[in-house]
C-alpha cells in the first residue's frame, strides 16, 4: 500500500512539472518567433537608411549614397556592439551589414573613376614610347621650319617666297593639328576602355566577395549544425578556391586603376597638345 501510494506521488509531481513546463515556459518556437520579431526591429530603421541609400545612387548621386551606407554600417555596428549576433536568427543582420559594405566599397571605387587619380603606374612603356614619337616628330618639324628660315636669311624674301613659306607653315600646322587630334581621340578611347574595364572588374570583385562571405557563413553553419566531416571539408575548399578567385580579383582591381590613372594622364597631355596646336 505505502509503494502504491508512493509511486501516485511521484507521477503527480512528474505530470506537475511537465504542465509547468508547458504553461509558464518558453518553446522553441515561440523563442524562434520572439527573435525574428526583435531582429525585424532592430533592422527596421538601417533598413531604412538602405533604402534611402539605394534610392540615392539610382539617382547617381554617389556622395549621399555613401554617406548613408556608412550611416547604416555604423547603425548596425552599434547592434553588434550592445548584443550577441553569431546566432542563425540574426542570418539577415549579418547580411545587411555585409551588403553595406560592399556597396561600399563599389560606390568608392565609382568615386575613383572620376577623381583625378594620382598614383603610381606600374606599365606606361606603350605611352611613354608614343608620346616620345610624337615629341620627336614635333621637334623634326621645329627644326625642319627653322632650317628653312635660316636658308632664307641671306637675301630678302620676296612676297612670292613669303607666301610660300607661310603656305608651308600653315600646312605643316594643319597636319601636326591633325596629328595631335587623332593622337587625343585615341587617348579619350583608350581612357574609355579602361575605365568600363575597372568598372567590371569592381562588379566581378564585389560579386566574389559576397561568394566568399556567403562560403564561409555555410562552412560555419554547417560545423553547428553537426554535419558530416566530408560536407564541411566540401564546404571548406569551395570557400578557399572562392578566397584564391577573390584575392586575384583585387589583384586585376589594382591593375586596372593603374590602367585607368595612366590612360587619364596620357588624356590630359593629349588634350593640351591639341590646345597648343589650335593656337
Amino acid at each position: 500500500m505505502k509503494r502504491t501510494i508512493a509511486l501516485v506521488c511521484i507521477w503527480s509531481l512528474c505530470m506537475t512539472s511537465a504542465a509547468y513546463a508547458g504553461w509558464f515556459g518558453e518553446t522553441e518556437s515561440e523563442r524562434q518567433v520572439r527573435l525574428a520579431k526583435h531582429v525585424a526591429d532592430v533592422l527596421r530603421e538601417p533598413n531604412r537608411v538602405i533604402a534611402q541609400a539605394q534610392e540615392a545612387v539610382e539617382r547617381n548621386d554617389i556622395d549621399e549614397g555613401v554617406r548613408l551606407f556608412r550611416k547604416a554600417q555604423k547603425m548596425l555596428e552599434q547592434v553588434e556592439a550592445s548584443e550577441d549576433t553569431s546566432g542563425s536568427a540574426f542570418a539577415t543582420f549579418r547580411l545587411k551589414k555585409f551588403h553595406c559594405i560592399s556597396m561600399l566599397d563599389a560606390l568608392v571605387l565609382r568615386q575613383s573613376e572620376v577623381m583625378d587619380v594620382r598614383q603610381a603606374v606600374t606599365d606606361t612603356s606603350d605611352l611613354a614610347k608614343r608620346l616620345a614619337e610624337e615629341r620627336v616628330a614635333l621637334a623634326r618639324e621645329a627644326e625642319e621650319e627653322k632650317k628653312k628660315e635660316e636658308k632664307a636669311l641671306p637675301k630678302p624674301p620676296t612676297p612670292a617666297d613669303q607666301l610660300a613659306v607661310e603656305e608651308a607653315k600653315l600646312t605643316a600646322a594643319r597636319a601636326q593639328l591633325t596629328q595631335v587630334r587623332a593622337a587625343a581621340q585615341r587617348a579619350e578611347a583608350e581612357s574609355k576602355q579602361a575605365q568600363e574595364r575597372f568598372t567590371a572588374v569592381a562588379r566581378a570583385h564585389t560579386a566574389l566577395d559576397a561568394q566568399v562571405f556567403t562560403a564561409k557563413h555555410s562552412v560555419t553553419q554547417a560545423k553547428k549544425e553537426g554535419k558530416s566531416a566530408a560536407v564541411v571539408e566540401a564546404l571548406t575548399a569551395t570557400a578557399n578556391a572562392a578566397a584564391d578567385e577573390l584575392q586575384k580579383a583585387k589583384q586585376e582591381l589594382e591593375a586596372a586603376k593603374a590602367q585607368v590613372a595612366a590612360a587619364e594622364t596620357a588624356q590630359k597631355e593629349a588634350a593640351e597638345r591639341v590646345k597648343t596646336a589650335e593656337k
